[in-house]
């Protein structure tokens, strides 16, 4: 968002005000209190509301055989007050929600993942007896008119993670955030889930006990081929022995017949970049261009390559000392779905990046 940095700053001197937005992290702002840590913040815009929302992540929780994160959101301090506007709507599309019915209104505060990379593993929401949402329910933490420059906290309960895992990728309400830090122990002082609870004046009670009365808790922990649906990215990571293969849908990273990168292509291409750089990337590292079967033969042929080199000019500023890269197309000619299909050809229609010795 073009005045996002302008957002954080407007709203950076609501830090010592009691239950008031609660900003982390840049050098030149002021240290949050100590008991409201802030582990990542996003701004976003209600589609129906009255100015810009902050989504902020305050911690990932080990309890018992469960994980649980707490996160807040509120609107800015400039917003319109008195008006009724749902203010989830800023949160983008719910993508492990999404698959089931009658969830409102926990279909947005359910989406919720944490994703180890390394471990090739994402963590999402769990859903008890009758589809229930161990997670915030927002009409009860919500006001019904949620008043400006006030953030209001929420949860979700989560399959246990991995015993060595220290840091994981979070998705939170549309928002992703990397490199956060995973702790023990729930957040305290508790405070009951009987109605809003506002920054500042404690952490509401998530009861992660409650997934011992869940049949298939594994089925909440998706193997990370999913991971771009439930973090919203187009870059997927696949490990392949001795080396790691990234790929990026095309349809994101350019217009149609067109080798110029899109408006979103260089947040891709950011985090392919992330993934190298945990993959341990020595050596040369190959971008290779693919089509789909539409057009000749020839043309399909010169669109990868240039699509490729697209990629490769945007990724080298981004990449370790040391790590050289080499391009190439291979136009229509590796599919890895059938072209039969607008599905099949969408997949088709990807740039990879072969990633030697990853993943060590």
């Amino acid at each position: 968002m073009r005045h996002q940095g302008t957002t954080i700053a407007r709203l950076a001197v609501l830090t010592a005000v009691t239950g008031g937005l609660v900003l982390g992290g840049g050098p030149a702002q002021a240290a949050p209190e100590p008991e409201v840590p802030i582990l990542g913040q996003g701004v976003g815009r209600s589609k129906l509301g009255p100015g810009p929302v902050l989504v902020s992540l305050h911690g990932v929780r080990r309890a018992g055989d469960a994980t649980v994160v707490y996160w807040s959101t509120g609107y800015a301090p400039d917003a319109r007050t008195g008006d009724n506007v749902d203010i989830t709507t800023s949160f983008g599309g719910a993508t492990v929600a999404a698959s089931r019915d009658n969830l409102d209104p926990t279909a947005d505060t359910s989406d919720v993942a944490v994703v180890d990379m390394k471990g090739q593993k994402a963590y999402t929401t769990v859903f008890g007896p009758k589809d229930t949402c161990l997670c915030s329910d927002s009409s009860a933490v919500l006001p019904y008119q949620p008043e400006a420059g006030k953030a209001y906290v929420m949860y979700a309960v989560l399959p246990k993670l991995p015993d060595n895992l220290n840091t994981a990728t979070v998705k939170v309400a549309g928002k992703v955030f990397p490199h956060v830090p995973i702790e023990d122990g729930e957040m305290t002082p508790e405070k009951p889930r009987n109605g809003p609870t506002l920054v500042g004046k404690g952490w509401p009670k998530a009861d992660p006990e409650r997934v011992d009365k869940v049949k298939n808790v594994e089925k909440f922990i998706y193997p990370v081929s999913e991971n771009s649906k439930i973090l919203d990215s187009a870059v997927a990571t696949r490990d392949e022995g001795d080396q790691t293969q990234i790929d990026i849908a095309a349809d994101v990273l350019f217009k149609f017949d067109k080798a110029s990168l899109s408006s979103k292509a260089k947040s891709e291409i950011k985090t392919a970049a992330v993934q190298i750089r945990k993959a341990e990337a020595e050596g040369t590292i190959t971008i290779t261009g693919h089509t789909d079967s539409d057009g000749a033969d020839g043309y399909n042929q010169k669109l990868s390559e240039r699509r490729a080199e697209s990629v490769a000019k945007e990724i080298k500023p981004l990449l370790p000392k040391g790590v050289d890269v080499t391009t190439e197309g291979k136009g229509e000619s590796e599919p890895i779905a059938s072209n039969d299909s607008d599905e099949g050809k969408a997949k088709n229609r990807r740039v990879t990046i072969t990633v030697p010795g990853g993943n060590k």
